[in-house]
């Protein structure tokens, strides 16, 4: 994608990005695109691009831009997300007082000038990443998936041979909840899509024979469909009667105080960031935010609907295309369903902290 962007338009301005998502709301529009969660992924890969050329033509120095020798993991940061600074100085969330982000990839390289889809199992592998950095390519996962979307590739120093123990993640997960005040979004953890194995000793002759690399990786949660719910999307009260269920709800007692962990400290630290809406990226304006959040609506149940005024969509909510908290069961009288969570998250940008849990 970066190459072809490079060949196709060698003078690139700033109207590049919003070139693209034009051309992507236009296809969605003509129904040339499938929808589904799709505008979710798409949206996710210009934002991630976006910033990786941007990267690029920063690391670059007034020299022609060669998108396929990669950028540094910091400057790429830097480009994606606009209060960069919280990202670069975060520590580890899985152990106490570790090396912050910028420290800990300094040397990083991430190298990707386009996306390909895996379908199998080996997406979730070091040793894919390794062969997909080879390719300056980041991983695309299959749509069933559960818990990593996107996968890009990083090398963490760029002294010696690229070998497959070099290699570390970015492993990234895609969310478009579109009320906020939901539960708080889990970060990715390594060990259970399985990303590094279990034997971590470097053979390949770029470090001393059997030394053992134990290499940090970054949990990106990219939830791009928040935003805050307009006040007159409140279930307005109605005529029609409402059904008192004969057995009220449980009410859930509280948890009991968890025991110290007695597993041993996870071998690799984990850099853990939540994104919650569009205004943390770089890449988004005032002009395109617009245009972003089109295609993010384009791509959910609702996106097809010709009115988007938000009385008339509530009263789409109503015919229960769907079946969600709130409107869908304003005929039933159970403040466990037609309450609406007190909007406990806006957009924001957040990384995680050590609390004190083993996490992998």
């Amino acid at each position: 994608m970066a190459k072809l962007t490079q060949i196709l338009h060698p003078n690139l301005d700033d109207t590049y990005p919003d070139g693209v998502i034009d051309t992507v709301n236009s296809l969605f529009s003509q129904g040339l695109l499938h929808s589904g969660d799709l505008g979710g992924g798409l949206a996710a890969r210009m934002l991630l691009m976006d910033a990786y050329m941007s990267g690029c033509k920063n690391g670059a120095s007034g020299k022609q831009v060669i998108y396929s020798e990669g950028c540094k993991i910091n400057d790429f940061v830097r480009c994606l997300f606009q209060e960069s600074n919280q990202i670069l100085e975060a520590k580890p969330d899985n152990i106490f007082d570790g090396p912050t982000l910028k420290d800990a990839f300094k040397d990083a390289v991430v190298r990707f000038t386009h996306f390909g889809k895996f379908v199998d199992d080996t997406a979730t592998s070091r040793d894919a990443a390794h062969a997909a950095f080879f390719r300056s390519m980041a991983i695309v996962f299959h749509d069933t998936q559960e818990s990593v979307d996107i996968i890009i590739p990083v090398l963490s120093t760029t002294d010696g041979v690229v070998c497959r123990h070099a290699i570390t993640s970015i492993l990234i997960q895609i969310k478009r909840h579109v009320r906020p005040g939901g539960p708080r979004l889990l970060p990715i953890d390594q060990s259970k899509v399985g990303f590094f194995p279990e034997d971590t000793l470097c053979e390949c002759g770029r470090q001393p024979r059997n030394t053992e690399l134990n290499l940090p990786y970054i949990s990106f949660v990219l939830d791009l469909g928040v935003r805050e719910r307009p006040t007159d999307l409140a279930s307005p009260a109605t005529s029609t009667p409402r059904i008192t269920p004969a057995v009220q709800p449980l009410v859930q007692g509280a948890a009991s105080p968890e025991l110290p962990s007695l597993r041993k400290q996870p071998k690799h630290n984990r850099y853990a960031i939540y994104t919650r809406g569009l205004s943390s990226y770089c890449s988004v304006t005032a002009v395109n935010l617009r245009k972003y959040n089109r295609l993010l609506r384009m791509s959910n149940v609702l996106g097809d609907h010709p009115h988007q005024s938000p009385s008339q969509v509530s009263m789409v909510r109503r015919l229960k295309p769907f079946w969600a908290r709130g409107e869908a069961f304003h005929w039933i009288k159970n403040e466990a369903l037609t309450g609406h969570p007190a909007p406990t998250e806006s957009e924001a940008l957040e990384v995680g902290t050590y609390e004190g849990e083993d996490d992998a």
